[in-house]
């Protein structure tokens, strides 16, 4: 949760220790695993941050200030920049590659993988670690360009959004098998423009986001029986959807961080108060809190 330049990692219902961006956070991602979080700030460079210590482990340098899209998985961190092109870092070889082409991008969340929109509207699939092509690129199911992609956390498989609102799924174990291009197939259509789509950890659902003013709507999707099963309206424009578990997280007022179901249900909140206290709290109550607000309670 990031609240001006001030950046936190809540595990569980605990808040852990902050630390300072380098200027107001346009947007922040913690890896799967929980070690790394990677801060986009409103102006300045992209930068990873260890998770415990908050200490920066990589500069991505200033070129990569504003840019339209980032992404960290594994030891893997990527971002299409505002002028053009995409640059990603293998951290863990110690190499860097840069493309002048993509016009999106989408990287797995363990970094195997990074999928790329051609100028065309194709589909090209690479490995980041090498750059060279992981799988045939898909086939599509229209003669439609593509416009956003993501893959489905923890499977391989991959939503393709298309100029014409198309949601498309790809299942792409095949190709890694036996090189064989992935044959999409449509799941739904929308009748206004996304503008980011998530794919849930088990492959039955993915969630799509609707800009609507100063407010979004989030819609689930049962992508096997092909069917809206949720539609959260009325968000924040910035809330976003955790792809391990299917949860919104949603900015809330006073430096809040609400957390929601598929159903629209609040599951908890989690508010940084002044003072560096903080808060977390449930529809049952108090679920935990620093230990200064454990005195002011008498707990």
């Amino acid at each position: 949760a990031a609240h001006g330049n001030r950046v936190y990692v809540w595990a569980q219902n605990r808040r852990g220790t902050g630390f300072d961006a380098a200027g107001v956070v346009r947007e922040v991602h913690v890896d799967r695993d929980g070690r790394n979080v990677l801060v986009a700030p409103r102006d300045g460079a992209l930068k990873l941050h260890d998770a415990r210590t908050g200490k920066v482990v990589f500069d991505a340098g200033p070129e990569t200030s504003g840019a339209a899209q980032v992404a960290v998985g594994g030891s893997v961190v990527a971002a299409l920049m505002r002028g053009g092109g995409l640059r990603w870092w293998d951290l863990g070889r110690n190499r860097a590659w840069e493309l002048a082409w993509p016009t999106s991008m989408a990287l797995s969340h363990g970094g195997t993988w990074l999928a790329l929109v051609t100028p065309g509207g194709k589909i090209k699939i690479v490995e980041p670690a090498t750059g060279k092509d992981a799988v045939p690129s898909p086939t599509p199911s229209a003669d439609v360009p593509a416009r956003l992609c993501t893959f489905v956390n923890r499977r391989p498989d991959l939503l393709v959004l298309d100029a014409e609102h198309v949601l498309a799924h790809y299942d792409l174990a095949r190709s890694a098998r036996d090189g064989q291009p992935a044959e999409g197939r449509d799941v739904l259509q929308f009748g206004a423009e996304p503008d980011r789509i998530w794919g849930i950890t088990g492959g039955q659902y993915a969630a799509i986001r609707i800009p609507d003013g100063p407010t979004c709507t989030i819609m689930f999707v049962d992508i096997r029986a092909q069917s809206v099963v949720s539609e959260l309206s009325g968000l924040d424009p910035h809330a976003e959807v955790d792809a391990e578990n299917g949860l919104v997280l949603e900015p809330g007022r006073s430096a809040a961080l609400v957390e929601k179901e598929m159903s629209g249900a609040e599951r908890r909140v989690m508010r940084s108060l002044p003072d560096d206290q903080w808060v977390c709290f449930g529809q049952r109550g108090l679920l935990d809190n620093s230990e200064q607000m454990s005195a002011s309670l008498g707990r």
